[in-house]
């Protein structure tokens, strides 16, 4: 889906506990630099050894998404001096299923966490939302990104979407209809 999507030119890399596991033409699978348990793995995005081994911009996707339309404007029209985050559709604060940052900030929230953690907060989307300042936060646009649930997109969505998330059930392989044409 992104390849069809992004002509800015970029590296895809799938980071892993099991980099071995897969080979996949056009994506580079690296061991996650850290070993954190479900969903507070997303912190290693934000290690330092990333920024140097890498550098640059990071665009990072959940796997359980869906690319409806092309996604160079939303890279082009990140602030790269801000965490470009979704507003979450549920609670107060962030969602991080998908995110564009330069790899040189935001180190804190990689040492910040503690593995007390994992016992006070829910999981990555809590950490972020309590380390970072309002005005490191940039949210994408209510119709850049949707959430399949939220926006009710059972049968349609907004042509302007780029990306539909899938957060929770169901997931797109479980959906009929129009996902079918852009799951891929």
């Amino acid at each position: 889906m992104v390849k069809a999507n992004l002509t800015i030119e970029h590296q895809f890399i799938c980071l892993t506990d099991k980099p071995n596991l897969h080979k996949i033409e056009g994506i580079t699978f690296k061991a996650a630099p850290i070993s954190i348990a479900d969903s507070w793995c997303k912190l290693s995005l934000f290690t330092p050894q990333l920024a140097k081994a890498y550098g640059g911009t990071a665009f990072y996707l959940d796997l359980d998404v869906v690319i409806t339309g092309k996604l160079d404007g939303l890279i082009k029209n990140a602030k790269l001096d801000k965490l470009n985050i979704i507003k979450d559709w549920w609670r107060e604060g962030n969602n991080s299923s998908i995110m564009i940052w330069n790899m040189e900030k935001f180190w804190h929230l990689y040492t910040s966490f503690k593995p007390s953690c994992m016992k006070e907060l829910k999981g990555d989307q809590d950490l972020i939302n309590l380390k970072m300042e309002p005005s490191e936060i940039r949210n994408f646009g209510e119709v850049e990104i949707q959430s399949y649930k939220a926006n009710k997109l059972e049968s349609d969505f907004n042509k302007h979407t780029k990306i539909v998330v899938f957060h929770g059930k169901p997931k797109p392989h479980e959906v009929d209809g129009w996902v079918k044409d852009y799951w891929k």
